[in-house]
């Protein structure tokens, strides 16, 4: 059918349904065994491919439209893959899924975005691809593809070809997550700018967001003296991703001891960003879809005073809220009304220029000392009303993150109730 499509920077003439779970551009694809998108000869986008087989009495028949199909408004094109079977001819399992292809003109010219929505998975493999009875073998793949096999311009959901990961009930299953969306099983996919597919997760920030304290952490980003970012795959934006709730490509970026100025710099011999060659602001473009940034603990001075306040308990009769207690307001007041607000909301609109396509979503500080432990000796802080200082001061900082975070349109995720050691357990410990 005639169809032309701009993708990955791309114009590509003639959309092809294909039986195997998949659309594809310029020519059909005869192969129904699943393989990686990387080596793709073909443009695809898959919501599902495998070896479907409609011949069976109890499948039904791939249907797909255009014209009058319409998605919240918009035109559409649209492939139901609804009942159907697996190879050969078998029909005691049927999957039901579908693709649309929505025209985002609103956007810009040539804008549209993919939508993949799942109601039942339940076969994985047909007969032709080394499974039994629809489950194990060569398993089905999801994602899109140039077919140039060139770095950026593929990409596959977490699970990719792994036995039961993409099922109804398995570890996660595709009815189930979800993508800019608020419906359960629907994941949705924007491709903008000349076909840019808007398809990158960028994690920005300090060590709550680098996996500081995993002691795990990616080669490269502990080295003395050199980069010691410490990125964890411990760390919540690799675990997102890892464990599929979100479905991008990431760009980790965040640093341990990041400060909001050091966010804009490309690169330092005596801390972050080290040697990472390119500012964390400038890993933003108009590709970023999701951005996820925790930063202003360093400008506040966090650690510093967690240190100073050790000390008191330590050596002193002196409580920390007494000797360290006009300082520290003196800080939280700077980002309530003074400097270090504006320098935060400064950086929360540079990060919308840079990324106008993006969901960002502000991360806070978790509690220092959690509920459970104030009777006990925590993080050599033993007098509890220094605990519950310290806990107060998160909770001012974090009321007042919120408070920018939602002036510069951004989602705000609150994590002041999340004790340390479940931050810790989150990171991978």
């Amino acid at each position: 059918m005639p169809f032309s499509l701009d993708f990955y920077g791309q114009t590509y003439d003639g959309l092809y349904v294909n039986n195997n779970g998949d659309v594809s551009f310029g020519a059909p694809l005869s192969t129904y065994t699943p393989f990686g998108l990387a080596s793709a000869s073909v443009p695809l986008i898959a919501p599902f491919f495998a070896d479907v087989d409609t011949g069976g009495s109890g499948s039904q028949p791939v249907q797909y439209g255009y014209g009058e199909t319409t998605y919240e408004g918009r035109p559409a094109f649209c492939v139901n893959w609804l009942n159907v079977g697996y190879f050969s001819n078998h029909f005691d399992k049927l999957n039901s899924f579908q693709l649309l292809l929505v025209s985002r003109q609103d956007k810009a010219v040539g804008a549209f975005d993919i939508v993949f929505n799942y109601d039942t998975i339940n076969w994985e493999t047909g007969d032709a691809s080394g499974g039994s009875e629809g489950l194990g073998g060569v398993s089905a793949r999801v994602g899109f593809t140039a077919g140039t096999g060139q770095d950026g311009t593929f990409t596959e959901f977490a699970g990719s070809g792994t036995p039961g990961v993409f099922l109804d009930g398995g570890p996660t299953p595709l009815n189930v997550g979800q993508q800019d969306s608020s419906v359960r099983g629907r994941y949705i996919f924007s491709v903008r700018n000349g076909g840019t597919l808007v398809n990158g997760y960028v994690a920005l920030g300090d060590s709550y967001q680098s996996g500081e304290g995993t002691f795990d952490y990616i080669d490269g980003t502990n080295v003395d003296g050199i980069n010691q970012c410490h990125r964890s795959d411990f760390a919540y934006p690799s675990l997102l991703v890892d464990q599929g709730v979100v479905k991008l490509d990431l760009d980790f970026r965040a640093c341990s001891g990041a400060t909001v100025s050091t966010m804009l710099i490309p690169s330092s011999t005596s801390g972050p960003p080290w040697n990472d060659g390119i500012a964390q602001v400038n890993a933003l473009d108009t590709s970023t879809r999701l951005v996820t940034v925790g930063i202003i603990g360093n400008d506040l001075g966090f650690g510093d005073f967690i240190t100073k306040c050790v000390t008191l308990s330590l050596t002193t009769s002196k409580t920390c809220e007494n000797e360290l207690g006009s300082s520290l307001k003196g800080q939280l007041t700077s980002l309530e009304s003074g400097a270090l607000k504006k320098s935060l909301i400064e950086l929360y609109r540079l990060i919308r220029a840079k990324a106008p396509n993006a969901r960002v979503v502000v991360v806070s500080y978790p509690h220092f000392f959690p509920e459970f432990n104030k009777e006990k000796n925590c993080g050599l802080i033993y007098r509890t009303s220094d605990q519950t200082w310290m806990n107060s001061a998160v909770d001012r900082a974090d009321t007042a993150i919120g408070v920018a975070a939602r002036s510069a349109g951004f989602e705000y995720a609150n994590t002041e109730d999340v004790n340390l050691y479940e931050s810790v357990s989150l990171a991978g410990h």
